[in-house]
């Protein structure tokens, strides 16, 4: 039958030479194509470098919601087409990407990413890798340091953490109150919310404006009740460390920075005139000259 349908075709001359062609340039490649979609199902296991399972890790089909994770012995199971992508992530190791070939089995061993782990992070009793930390801190980025532009302490913490609530002077308020800083909400109706300060080891009382931003090395902010072990009943609102720069041995170093940038003030008064003034006075003066 294929043979007689095609001999048909080709005694029409040139629009049966035609139609062949478009057949074969449109009907085989979306044969294929839903092939390939079809998928395969692939398993496979997640080990570390030493050859030990790694449970939780997430896989996903790059470009898709299609994923899964590892079970207690490391295994998993998904599905997906001859030649995506699967990508392997999981925190503290470095995340890898494997492409689906005709073969069903996919082993994956990751690498353990040292960067992360340790990563030095300043707490109150001096330093620690940020692996072998259980409270809930957390680092201002050096680079934010560094390349953020900002004219004091405040603006380079507004919205750098979790948690921390940074409010700016409200209208009314006196413009030299500075801004109000809250760690994890409210603790008190009436007392005192603010955070503790630690400036180079010492509790500083001054204001945040008062630090020169540019002079700040590193900025980590103790969020539970963790900070109260090691500074007591001034720590229940959290706790700001800041470490300023300091000398160091070595060749010297000259730095120089130029920046320049417009701000809008945030609540500015609108102030009256002499003849708003006037008549403002004039309109609630009582008969017998008294306001």
């Amino acid at each position: 039958m294929k043979v007689k349908s095609l001999q048909k075709i080709l005694s029409m001359g040139k629009c049966g030479i035609i139609m062949l062609c478009i057949h074969c340039l449109f009907v085989a490649p979306v044969s294929a194509r839903f092939q390939k979609q079809e998928g395969i199902v692939i398993t496979g296991k997640v080990t570390d470098d030493k050859d030990g399972a790694l449970p939780g890790v997430s896989i996903k089909v790059k470009g898709t919601a299609i994923g899964t994770s590892t079970v207690a012995d490391g295994t998993y199971r998904i599905s997906a087409p001859v030649g995506a992508v699967l990508s392997f992530k999981i925190i503290g190791y470095k995340a890898k990407e494997e492409i689906v070939r005709a073969n069903t089995t996919i082993n994956v061993v990751l690498l353990t990413d040292q960067q992360v782990l340790d990563e030095v992070v300043v707490v109150g009793y001096g330093t620690q890798k940020k692996s072998d930390i259980t409270g809930a801190v957390t680092s201002i980025p050096k680079d934010r340091i560094d390349n953020m532009v900002r004219t004091d302490v405040v603006q380079l913490i507004q919205g750098a953490a979790a948690g921390l609530n940074v409010t700016t002077t409200a209208a009314g308020a006196n413009p030299e109150s500075g801004a109000v800083l809250l760690i994890r909400g409210r603790k008190s109706i009436s007392a005192s919310n603010d955070p503790l300060i630690i400036l180079d080891g010492i509790p500083y009382n001054g204001s945040l404006s008062d630090i020169n931003s540019n002079d700040i090395a590193s900025l980590e902010i103790l969020k539970d009740a963790s900070a109260a072990a090691i500074y007591g009943s001034r720590a229940s609102n959290g706790v700001l460390l800041i470490q300023t720069k300091q000398g160091t041995k070595g060749k010297v170093t000259v730095r120089y920075e130029y920046l320049y940038g417009i701000q809008r003030v945030a609540n500015f008064p609108h102030l009256m005139t002499g003849q708003e003034y006037f008549e403002f006075k004039a309109g609630v003066v009582s008969p017998a000259g008294i306001i």
